[in-house]
């Protein structure tokens, strides 16, 4: 599935974000923590993944000078375990270390096999655990931590 684009989010893509994280997600973020964030929160950078003029996943991240926070990584089901998560994952990590980011904190739940998976195979490590971070199940989560890139060079649709 190579046919796939990365780009900036845009204020007009709130609705089909909020698409892929109810579709993704138990507890999704509100509608309206994805207007605030394309189109308010002024160290939120988003990107989507169109396929045939669909969304089918997103991620963010929040920078704040040398630090970058992934606040979420949604990946429609039907597109998963096709390289899109690899993709963006990279395409977000690029983008973080050519704004000057020297490392990445996510949290992931302790059960993601298949996240955690992913996040390592990019230099993500565990360093710490947020017990009962997970609202809807009560469930932990793993802190990770990837410190382990240097700035590369890309062009990022805006």
């Amino acid at each position: 599935m190579s046919d796939f684009s990365i780009r900036r989010a845009k204020s007009g893509d709130t609705e089909a974000l909020y698409a892929v994280e109810c579709a993704v997600f138990n507890a999704p973020w509100s509608l309206d923590s994805f207007e605030f964030e394309l189109s308010t929160n002024p160290i939120a950078h988003y990107f989507v993944v169109e396929y045939e003029s669909e969304i089918i996943a997103y991620a963010g991240i929040h920078v704040i000078i040398d630090e970058a926070y992934i606040t979420n990584i949604a990946v429609l089901p039907k597109f998963r375990q096709k390289g899109v998560g690899t993709k963006l994952l990279s395409y977000v990590i690029k983008y973080a270390s050519n704004l000057g980011v020297t490392h990445i904190t996510l949290e992931v739940r302790t059960s993601n096999t298949a996240a955690i998976s992913l996040y390592k195979r990019f230099g993500f490590h565990i360093v710490n655990i947020r017990k009962n971070y997970y609202y809807d199940t009560g469930e932990d989560a793993y802190i990770m931590l990837c410190d382990r890139f240097f700035p590369m060079d890309a062009n990022f649709a805006e």
